[in-house]
């Protein structure tokens, strides 16, 4: 069962996850409705979802540091697995862009990796619980 610090870090986790989310899409929207333009403008707005993605990332970590064992290590499979997925997704999909066969684009691997960490994590929870 998880302590009342657990759920406040994963509160926490969640927060930041939705705001980085939210201040990705809206950069995106406002690049293609041209409210963003401009080298100034592009950095500007990446600047900030960079600083909103590293608070994500530190209150994920300060969230792993304060974990018991099991819930570090079923972290750290569904990790692992998202990588790994990564690598080799993302490697077969170099091959066949090289071939013509495909268009390779980053976004998909990121949300392949995403989605596999998420799949993993839920296997993983159910495996130890």
């Amino acid at each position: 069962m998880a302590t009342d610090a657990d759920q406040r870090s994963q509160i926490w986790i969640v927060v930041w996850s939705l705001g980085w989310v939210a201040s990705f899409l809206a950069v995106d929207v406002g690049i293609d409705r041209g409210w963003i333009d401009g080298d100034a403008g592009f950095i500007a707005a990446t600047a900030i979802v960079t600083v909103i993605g590293v608070g994500w990332l530190t209150a994920y970590l300060r969230f792993l540091r304060h974990a018991d064992e099991l819930v570090r290590k079923v972290q750290l499979e569904a990790m692992a697995m998202a990588v790994g997925v990564g690598f080799v997704v993302g490697f077969g999909v170099l091959l066949l862009a090289a071939g013509g066969l495909v268009e390779a684009q980053v976004t998909v691997l990121l949300e392949v990796m995403a989605a596999t960490y998420v799949v993993a994590l839920v296997f993983g929870r159910r495996r130890y619980s």
